[in-house]
């Protein structure tokens, strides 16, 4: 009886390994990142709050990236710690629109007319930011925030 019961366990156990091996498929890829942005915009959220001092969120074409003011006003990009700059896995892609205008990403400049500001009061920048797989079939999740802070996580079926 004892015999079968560490097969039994064994089995579990390399069961275990097998699934935990497995490459993620690009749709449980999107839950993942989508939960991810979400937090990591929350967290960033409350440092601002906590620490006085204002955040940004800024998006390239491949990923996204936290920014903070400096006492002399300039914005330096964070690139340790949670707030690191992110890029996307393969077969994910965003959109972000801010304040109702919705951003081109490939062609954004470099100043700050695309920042999404997480300000020291609490308040952010309304925006919606959607990420999408690239592969049928779409699936896709939306983070949408209102100016006083208000943060959604959405699936979009």
């Amino acid at each position: 009886m004892l015999e079968v019961l560490v097969v039994i366990l064994m089995i579990g156990i390399i069961l275990g390994i097998a699934v935990i091996s497995l490459p993620q498929s690009s749709h449980d890829q999107l839950a993942t990142e989508a939960e991810r942005l979400n937090a990591l915009i929350t967290l960033a959220s409350q440092e601002a709050v906590i620490s006085n001092r204002q955040m940004a969120l800024d998006f390239t074409p491949d990923g996204y990236r936290f920014l903070a003011q400096s006492d002399k006003g300039d914005w330096q990009t964070l690139t340790s710690g949670a707030l690191h700059p992110r890029t996307l896995a393969d077969g994910l892609q965003l959109d972000v629109t801010l304040e109702g205008l919705r951003l081109q990403l490939n062609q954004q400049s470099k100043d700050s007319a695309g920042l999404i500001y997480l300000l020291s009061s609490g308040e952010i920048s309304p925006f919606e930011v959607t990420l999408e797989t690239t592969t049928e079939p779409i699936q896709k999740y939306r983070i949408t925030a209102t100016i006083d802070g208000q943060q959604q996580l959405l699936i979009d079926e």
